[in-house]
């Protein structure tokens, strides 16, 4: 089970869940003592402690300049294995082409690297483009980071052999292709072919030797470019500035020495580049060459651990809200002043809400705001229900932990229970009976939804089966009908949950690691491959490891063991997968690493990934945080810092 904020684990604090599956868990956790932001890494299994405690030192005793270090590492009375290791910041290196010359750097160190893990008679894993990470300062010493839950970091006695070369130069490979529009030169070509050879006899002594080898094919320097002249740009996905450019973290799939390849996590690598020098790291292994690196100019929002995209104002607009680092953020439309800083002008980057702090959760929508802050609401913004320009708190709640947003409703839980209240008949927060332990809660459109016991309920209109009790009726009026359900309902077929989302006339649940939606379909937001409305969930095939769900209504998203999936409406680029085209079911969005939430906005769409958000759709309202307001991006963009 993930462990929520606040939990005390071997003595860490939680702050937020990176990712959680079968194999294991991480964290962002807080040292007990240092008041220092470590990663903790806990596997889902046991192995015997000796195999687990060699296996960890062995990586440990690793001495390279630039290797992540492993903090600490022990096993709890119950045989649970854990251990600590350097916290990294970076950027996708699928985010970003390098040049030529920076592709020399790159695989150079990365070979470095990997060598120094071999000349210890270890493998080290599988290096692909997608899990290598930019980052935007060198880190100072460290040693390779070993997650505890995968075998591919074991003793071999010919690590050499491993597919570690075949994997670089396959990466190699790909960086070169995406980093000019000509063929790779045959020169290039040549080595990459002995490099990537399926028999290892064949391959270069070591990834040093394939490096160097490659280095000759490639310039030394960069070509002297004439000043550029002045264009309106049409492309459509221009390359990102540098206040685009903002660290993201991923973690990398290994593979075991001599075996085919698998996806499991290991070792990692995290690449900084500069105009001065080059750092790598792989998702633990730091790597970086002699010198001063040069700070990166471009920054990130960091320290995410929730996040919020909400539309329906009366300017039409869309406003994206997050917490970081236990303060609200919030950017995008600001026609109803639901930004927070006391006045009306939208901003196309994160602007901090002053007087909300040890900030826990956040909800934006229909022109307002609501944050949790050390247990208690505050909201802002001009609604239905809202009208302050800054927050402004919510009397008669204590213990907050969630709040909700629609367009006349907002639900919020405090110690368990869930409150709800919106409209003449209900103006403050007033409990909902019949339900107990509620630990998620999810309003839209007339119908709330619930995970109370562990079990999802539904409750209001019914309009498109969106209650989930196997009935509805058509929609004409906005009196109770005879499906509406005026108190909580047991979604049916469902036995438990872990998650829950509704809004538009959809609501998806996450069971079991599985994701299951039903109600309105005339988008394709189900996900079933079919736009019939479902009065009972329908599991989605495809999707497995979910631990998240949100749906706007006409879209959905998840995010599962494997990546964020959506589906549904597109015309905006929502989706994030590269089109415009609407999707009956899952796709998989570009260049994202491990997520932990996603939220869902209709026309935009964000996540939390590694602790920084990253944002994709429609940007006329500035709601991608990016610092622009382009029309629109159909592939991931990352939120900047203030």
């Amino acid at each position: 089970m993930t462990m929520q904020p606040g939990h005390v684990f071997a003595g860490y604090t939680i702050i937020a869940s990176q990712w959680a599956d079968d194999v294991g868990s991480r964290y962002l956790v807080e040292h007990p003592h240092l008041h220092r932001r470590e990663i903790l890494t806990i596997a889902a299994g046991t192995s015997r402690g000796d195999q687990f405690t060699s296996r960890v030192q062995a990586v440990a005793a690793l001495s390279h300049r630039s290797l992540v270090r492993i903090y600490n590492y022990g096993t709890e009375p119950d045989g649970t294995q854990w251990l600590t290791t350097q916290q990294i910041h970076g950027e996708s290196l699928a985010r970003r082409t390098p040049s030529l010359v920076e592709i020399g750097s790159i695989v150079s160190d990365i070979a470095d690297a990997i060598d120094h893990v071999h000349s210890r008679g270890l493998s080290h894993g599988r290096i692909g483009q997608s899990t290598i990470l930019l980052t935007d300062k060198q880190i100072g010493g460290g040693r390779v980071v070993i997650d505890g839950l995968a075998d591919s970091a074991t003793a071999s006695a010919a690590p050499a052999r491993s597919n570690d070369q075949a994997d670089l130069a396959d990466l190699a490979r790909r960086l070169l292709i995406a980093a000019s529009p000509t063929p790779v030169p045959e020169t290039a070509e040549v080595v990459l072919r002995r490099g990537s050879a399926l028999e290892p006899e064949l391959r270069y002594p070591d990834c040093r030797a394939f490096a160097a080898e490659l280095a000759r094919t490639l310039p030394r320097q960069e070509p002297t470019r004439p000043a550029p002249t002045p264009l309106i740009s049409t492309a459509p996905h221009p390359m990102p500035t540098p206040a685009q450019s903002a660290p993201t973290q991923l973690r990398i799939t290994p593979t075991t020495s001599g075996a085919p390849r698998k996806s499991k996590r290991t070792i990692g690598l995290v690449v900084a580049i500069s105009a001065a020098a080059v750092a790598v790291v792989v998702a633990g292994l730091v790597l970086w060459p002699s010198g001063t690196a040069k700070e990166s100019s471009a920054s990130g929002l960091s320290g995410v651990t929730a996040i919020s995209v909400g539309s329906g104002a009366a300017s039409g607009g869309t406003t994206a809200c997050a917490v970081a680092d236990r303060h609200a953020y919030c950017w995008g439309d600001n026609s109803n002043g639901q930004l927070g800083d006391g006045g009306t002008t939208r901003s196309t980057a994160p602007k901090r809400v002053d007087g909300v702090s040890a900030a826990t959760d956040i909800a934006t929508g229909f022109g307002q705001t609501c944050a949790v802050a050390d247990g208690a609401l505050l909201c802002w913004g001009r609604g239905f229900l809202v009208s302050s320009k800054t927050p402004s708190p919510i009397g008669g709640l204590s213990g907050v932990e969630s709040v909700s947003i629609s367009e006349k409703t907002i639900c919020a839980t405090a110690t368990g229970t869930a409150y709800c209240w919106g409209g003449d008949d209900t103006p403050a927060p007033s409990p909902v009976a019949g339900l107990r332990q509620v630990t998620t809660l999810s309003t839209g459109a007339g119908t709330t939804c619930a995970i109370a016991s562990g079990a999802p309920y539904c409750w209001g209109t019914n309009a498109n089966g969106q209650v989930g009790d196997g009935t509805a009726t058509t929609y004409t009026d906005h009196e109770l009908n005879d499906s509406d359900r005026s108190s909580p309902t047991r979604v049916a077929t469902l036995g438990t949950a872990s998650t829950i989302s509704t809004r538009g006339g959809t609501s998806c649940a996450v069971a079991d690691g599985r994701a299951y939606c039903w109600g309105r379909n005339d988008s394709g937001q189900l996900g079933d491959g079919s736009t019939r409305h479902r009065s009972t969930p329908v599991e989605l095939s495809g999707l497995s490891g979910v631990t998240s769900i949100e749906t706007s209504g006409s879209n959905t998203c998840v995010v599962s063991g494997d990546g964020v999936y959506c589906w549904g409406a597109n015309w905006a680029g929502q989706l994030g997968d590269g089109s415009t085209g609407d999707q009956r079911s899952p796709v998989k969005v570009d260049g994202l690493g491990t997520a932990t939430a996603v939220s869902v906005g209709g026309d935009v769409t964000c996540a939390i990934v590694e602790i920084r958000a990253e944002c994709w759709g429609d940007n006329r309202s500035g709601a991608l945080g990016d610092g622009s307001s382009s029309t629109s991006s159909s592939t991931p963009v990352t939120v900047i810092a203030p």
